[in-house]
């Protein structure tokens, strides 16, 4: 539920930012944005953790490897933020960054979502679980933004904005509600 309210107060903060003219105003929520979106990746890496050693019995080496990138994309998700709330680069390139870790801890929630049917979430949860996952691993496509340190809207090709962006979204608008739906699942289990 935690990592449901993190990313709720991420895309809270983040419309602020947008929806106020003060720079001071921006710059503070801001700085609250990306503090909920390192929240956001650490929370969701560690449920989905915890979800990997509820299925470990019928998970693959693939789904360890994933596991793996996943503990990576919370690192380098978090590691966009302290470059942008640090001053050390822009929200642009930082964004990158953050929207590339994402990326993959989405392609750990698609393959979990997977899991065999003796041992798995509900159907629903599940295909939410495997269009979410795939959707954020779209934030893959500004790796080439952070091979270039490209740090301003200007000039970047329009797919990759584009699908770096569905990527964004899937991340702040539909991760938390398959997490929320994925804690209220997990509530009705227990």
């Amino acid at each position: 539920m935690g990592t449901a309210i993190s990313g709720l107060a991420a895309v809270i903060f983040l419309a602020l930012m947008f929806g106020f003219g003060s720079s001071s105003l921006r710059a503070t929520f801001g700085t609250l944005n990306d503090l909920f979106n390192a929240v956001l990746a650490l929370a969701g890496v560690a449920v989905l953790w915890l979800l990997f050693t509820r299925f470990r019995s019928s998970l693959g080496p693939l789904h360890v490897a994933l596991l793996a990138l996943a503990v990576i994309g919370a690192l380098v998700a978090v590691w966009g933020s302290v470059l942008v709330m640090s001053g050390r680069t822009g929200f642009m390139l930082a964004g990158f960054y953050t929207g590339a870790g994402f990326a993959l801890i989405g392609l750990l929630m698609a393959a979990l979502s997977f899991t065999p049917r003796g041992n798995a979430l509900p159907a629903g949860l599940a295909t939410f679980g495997i269009v979410t996952g795939l959707l954020m691993a779209l934030g893959l496509a500004g790796v080439p933004g952070i091979l270039r340190s490209i740090d301003a809207w200007d000039g970047l090709p329009m797919t990759l904005t584009t699908l770096w962006g569905i990527g964004w979204m899937a991340t702040l608008l539909i991760q938390p509600v398959w997490f929320y739906l994925l804690a209220k699942w997990a509530f009705t289990k227990a």
